[in-house]
């Protein structure tokens, strides 16, 4: 009789914690930063023993930044727009024990943005973040989880500085502030463990 006790309690915890002892999960998400959402996907990665790793790929939407015009006598000469496509590429620790589902880690961003101009195109990085974050999970079925992130990013490499600093004669025409994420962040999505 105790036996059973023992067994019947062991196989409830087991499978409470199910989706904990996945190796591999696969997480669909929608992530809004200061400027700037989409939807993306992640992936839980155990690269560090014990300690709870995720990367999340992030497709942004497309932002036109205005180039400077040149006015010679009574016309003004548009130079066009710059179109930037950004792929938000986060990395995220965690404590490796929640509380109820409730969690928190760091994060580490770096946009990595696609510039059309006039028909060129190149890739480049873009700024790069620190952060930190909380979060809660549910699990509705055995190896399926919901959950929810909030945050805050710190800038710590502008690239519209960086820029500027190369290109000095037109440091001050172009506005490259759309391209920000620093700020207060959210995350919800669906996981699956394998």
């Amino acid at each position: 009789m105790k036996l059973r006790k023992v067994a019947l309690i062991a196989a409830l915890v087991v499978s409470i914690s199910i989706p904990s002892f996945a190796i591999f999960k696969v997480e669909g998400v929608y992530t809004g930063y200061a400027k700037g959402n989409g939807l993306g996907v992640g992936f839980d990665l155990p690269l560090i023993p014990f300690i709870p790793t995720s990367i999340y790929l992030t497709g942004l939407g497309e932002e036109t930044i205005s180039l400077p015009s040149i006015k010679i006598g009574d016309t003004t000469f548009s130079a066009g727009n710059a179109k930037f496509k950004t792929l938000a590429v986060e990395l995220q620790t965690k404590f490796p024990l929640d509380i109820a589902g409730v969690n928190a880690g760091g994060s580490l961003l770096i946009d990595w943005n696609t510039v059309d101009l006039l028909g060129q195109s190149t890739s480049i990085i873009g700024n790069i973040y620190l952060g930190l974050f909380g979060s809660y999970k549910q699990n509705i079925i055995p190896m399926v989880d919901v959950f929810v992130q909030g945050g805050y990013f710190f800038k710590i490499l502008d690239i519209e500085k960086v820029l500027k600093d190369n290109n000095p004669s037109v440091a001050n025409l172009i506005d490259l502030s759309k391209l920000d994420r620093s700020g207060i962040f959210y995350r919800v999505g669906v996981s699956i463990g394998f």
